[in-house]
């Protein structure tokens, strides 16, 4: 296998050539992802930055979140964004527009604020994992709540859906598959 070095981020050293720069990465709250040819970033301030490794030599802010972004991993659903922001909302910002479609208040009525929901697309269903509460709380695609149901004493890990209408996550001591109905 040969591996060819495309671009770096180095904080320490100045930018060469093939090195993405982004001005203050003290911030960065979330994991690099990939949204169709380019990547995403996301801060604790709420700045949303996007880069296309084969055109951009810095990393563009493309919106912005007010209430900031607690989630490290956001969850890229379509063009939309899902995450809990720093005031405990489950927000979808559109990744196309650079807006905020919509914005629930979980933490008030779930008692939680997560760092690390997780959430997953199921038919026009959000599927959010709250670790601490080992809950699954269900909204449709506009932001309406559904449902929420607990499932164990923590969820630990991300979500996957292994069939249309079905979740699986692993909990504090075990691996789950819940019909999402």
């Amino acid at each position: 296998m040969n591996v060819q070095l495309l671009w770096s981020h180095d904080l320490h050293q100045r930018p060469t050539p093939r090195t993405v720069t982004l001005s203050d990465a003290s911030d960065w709250s979330s994991s690099i992802q990939c949204h169709d040819d380019a990547l995403l970033l996301t801060t604790e301030d709420g700045t949303i930055y996007r880069l296309d490794p084969a055109t951009d030599t810095e990393w563009q802010a493309i919106g912005a979140h007010a209430g900031g972004i607690a989630t490290i991993r956001p969850t890229i659903l379509g063009r939309r964004l899902v995450f809990m922001d720093m005031i405990g909302r489950a927000c979808a910002y559109d990744l196309v527009s650079a807006r905020l479609d919509w914005s629930i208040d979980i933490a008030s009525e779930h008692h939680m604020r997560e760092r690390l929901p997780a959430a997953y697309l199921s038919g026009n269903r959000i599927v959010i994992g709250a670790e601490s509460e080992g809950r699954l709380i269900t909204i449709d695609t506009d932001g309406q709540l559904l449902a929420a149901r607990k499932v164990g004493k923590r969820i630990r890990t991300d979500m996957t859906s292994p069939a249309e209408d079905c979740i699986a996550v692993g909990t504090a001591g075990a691996i789950i598959a819940c019909r999402i109905v």
